[in-house]
């Protein structure tokens, strides 16, 4: 990458930066967030979709060229660009601390139909485990005050299953919730993942 293209990209950078919070509530913004957990640790797959003014001006900010095509270079720098803001407000606490830096990220930008009026960009995020030698756990997912909307599903894998959930409901097999909550601005949604076999679904009786 040569100087000149190289002072481009920080330019955008600088500018997806500046503007980080404005997309996180922008209401031609959806962003959604799917989080699983097992002894192996934690791992959150992210969806953000956009549409309207600011995405385009996004695309065209990557569009080092100006040819109106978006390379695979180009796509994971949108892909990253739309991540970073749609994630913002968020915050994860995993096991009593709060989760910063992941292990792994990879983003992607997902194909759409043609003709769509709308990007999408997928992300996971992957964490080390925490305790793992724990009969139990916290998840908690909260949207900071002045940030948009996110719609939430927890699931437990292997051995975990959820114990107890604050303002969703479980469902029968107990290994996530029964429908993705959304959570708006200053509210937490607290999952309890447990450890052991999974119980047996209740049979509900026909009332006569």
């Amino acid at each position: 990458m040569n100087v000149f293209k190289s002072r481009v990209v920080l330019a955008a950078l600088a500018c997806w930066l500046g503007a980080a919070t404005a997309m996180a509530h922008d209401k031609d913004v959806e962003r959604t967030l799917f989080i699983q957990v097992d002894d192996q640790g934690l791992v959150a797959l992210w969806a953000v979709r956009g549409s309207g003014q600011r995405v385009e001006l996004q695309g065209k900010m990557v569009d080092m060229n100006r040819d109106g095509k978006l390379s695979d270079g180009e796509k994971k720098l949108l892909a990253a660009s739309m991540l970073q803001k749609g994630t913002a407000g968020i915050t994860i606490d995993y096991a009593g601390l709060r989760l910063t830096q992941p292990a792994k990220f990879e983003a992607k930008l997902k194909e759409t139909p043609p003709g769509a009026k709308f990007i999408e960009a997928a992300g996971m995020a992957s964490y080390e485990a925490r305790g793992a030698d724990k009969d139990s756990l916290a998840v908690e997912i909260t949207v900071q005050e002045g940030y948009g909307p996110v719609t939430v599903q927890v699931q437990a894998l292997g051995e975990r299953f959820l114990g107890w959930v604050n303002r969703a409901i479980v469902a029968p097999d107990r290994k996530g919730l029964t429908v993705p909550v959304q959570l708006k601005p200053e509210q937490t949604l607290k999952v309890v993942v447990v450890t052991g076999k999974t119980p047996e679904p209740k049979e509900r009786k026909d009332a006569h």
